[in-house]
């Protein structure tokens, strides 16, 4: 989907049914909406705002910490593409709502896609937080995301260790004056 595609779903009030779908009893239609948003959470602010203004980010949050694998996969590619096509505020807004512990679990699954879709998200909330920077740390910290990222930097997959050492080089090490 383009932006243009996407825009024309959301003239069309789609958003105002994705509370419903995001809480169904059926875990395949909560997997079919993360997805879908994932695929607006991907197109430009005015849209990634339109999820916010919505009210979606604690569901899409909650389908992260609680849905099956599949879901939580799908959640994890919304976030991560909120983290790359948002601004400095609405990446915040997403830390504020309480996205970073229930993303920072999903560093331990054995699926690398997720790993690397995961680690791409932590790093550009840390290059994004600005002046929340050390708050970003802090919480990645405190629900022991950075320990899984320190791990990370033994994985046998290439791309997974570079950015795990790249993400601890960068905004964890004793030489940053935290």
């Amino acid at each position: 989907m383009d932006d243009d595609q996407t825009q024309v779903v959301l003239n069309c009030d789609a958003l105002s049914y994705f509370p419903a779908l995001l809480s169904h009893q059926k875990e395949k239609i909560r997997k079919e909406a993360v997805w879908f948003l994932s695929n607006i959470t991907a197109g430009n602010q005015t849209q990634v705002q339109a999820v916010i203004d919505a009210g979606l980010l604690p569901k899409i949050i909650e389908n992260l910490a609680k849905g099956e694998f599949q879901t939580q996969k799908e959640s994890a590619w919304a976030i991560s593409n909120l983290t790359i096509s948002g601004n400095r505020h609405q990446v915040w807004r997403l830390v504020e709502e309480g996205a970073i512990p229930p993303f920072c679990e999903l560093l331990t699954c054995r699926d690398t896609q997720v790993i690397n879709v995961v680690l791409d998200g932590i790093h550009n909330m840390l290059k994004m937080g600005g002046s929340h920077v050390g708050e970003i740390a802090a919480m990645i910290e405190e629900c022991d995301g950075m320990s899984k990222i320190e791990e990370l930097q033994n994985h046998e997959n290439v791309d997974i260790y570079k950015l795990a050492y790249e993400i601890i080089r960068q905004f964890f090490s004793e030489e940053i004056g935290r």
